[in-house]
């Protein structure tokens, strides 16, 4: 397919763009809330994502689940599951530590990295016992509202697309609020700035990252759930294409920044989608956000907004 820059095409790639890059954006708070806490990257984001995506799609194709309620089904079990997380890769490594040294960095990428391939090889395992494909057909649709989609500017938007927009906002403010207007997300950011101080004012830094693990986990269970209504579709192997845009978006809004991964996703999404609507090429897209990333890394690698929450 050759290039079409039309109207049509640049419309369809800014809607569409925007509404994918919400959803983005929602992916990476999690993995950037690890990182500006704890200086860890997490390896096993993405896999926590497509964990979440394929327990959801086992709820509703199985068990008869709606979506709405597969949404709070995630969260319930992101719980224990960042439990394990921390207690199983991060605690022994990085627990009672104060200062992230090169050594402390290298061992969590490892242990991440193995906790990444366990929730990989369950992958397979959930998708055994789901009873819909999810190789040609459309796996879960779900639209609250007949009929599914609407027009905007010449272009067809899915309204349940739109839905899972609006819900990444909403996700994306409450998780702002709860680290900048709460005590608990008081004492997340004071773990990121100085964690011997707030031991010295009887708070336990280890549960404080505890803590954020489990949000974490939680955040990216919640993204996961998205993702499927969004797509529609999710395999074993979704996580290469979701996890590497997900750092792309951390890194552009700012390691750390909650609020900027959101905007940084929306941006993306809008660049990705630009250039797939008028080119037709996925490949060019995904060139073109790594293109991003080394422009970040190499001119701002703080970030569009890196330190602020």
């Amino acid at each position: 397919m050759g290039l079409q820059v039309t109207a049509t095409s640049i419309i369809s790639g800014l809607i569409n763009g925007a509404l994918y890059g919400s959803l983005l954006g929602v992916i990476a708070i999690g993995l950037t809330l690890i990182w500006g806490v704890m200086k860890v990257v997490n390896l096993a984001h993405g896999h926590v994502v497509v964990f979440a995506a394929m327990t959801a799609a086992f709820l509703v194709t199985n068990m008869d689940l709606s979506p709405p309620y597969s949404l709070v089904a995630a969260a319930v079990i992101a719980v224990p599951l960042g439990a394990a997380l921390y207690y199983g890769t991060l605690h022994r490594i990085i627990g009672k530590v104060d200062t992230i040294t090169l050594k402390e960095e290298m061992a969590t990428l490892m242990t991440t990295f193995g906790a990444g391939l366990i929730l990989y090889g369950s992958h397979f395992v959930i998708h055994q016992f789901i009873t819909t494909e999810y190789s040609t057909e459309p796996s879960i649709y779900w639209a609250p509202w007949q009929p599914p989609s609407f027009m905007l500017l010449g272009v067809a938007v899915e309204k349940v697309r739109l839905l899972v927009a609006g819900l990444s906002v909403v996700i994306a403010v409450l998780a702002h609020l709860f680290l900048t207007r709460t005590n608990l997300g008081l004492y997340i950011r004071a773990v990121a700035q100085d964690s011997r101080a707030l031991s010295l004012v009887g708070v336990d830094p280890v549960r404080v990252k505890l803590l954020t693990t489990v949000v974490a986990t939680v955040l990216a269970s919640l993204a996961g759930v998205l993702y499927i209504i969004y797509t529609k579709s999710v395999t074993p192997d979704t996580e290469i294409d979701i996890a590497p845009l997900a750092f792309i978006v951390v890194v552009l809004g700012g390691l750390g920044s909650v609020l900027g991964s959101f905007i940084g996703g929306v941006i993306l999404g809008i660049v990705y989608q630009l250039i797939f609507s008028t080119t037709g090429q996925q490949a060019l897209a995904l060139a073109a956000a790594f293109i991003i990333l080394i422009v970040m890394l190499v001119v701002r690698p703080q970030g569009l907004f890196g330190g602020r929450v």
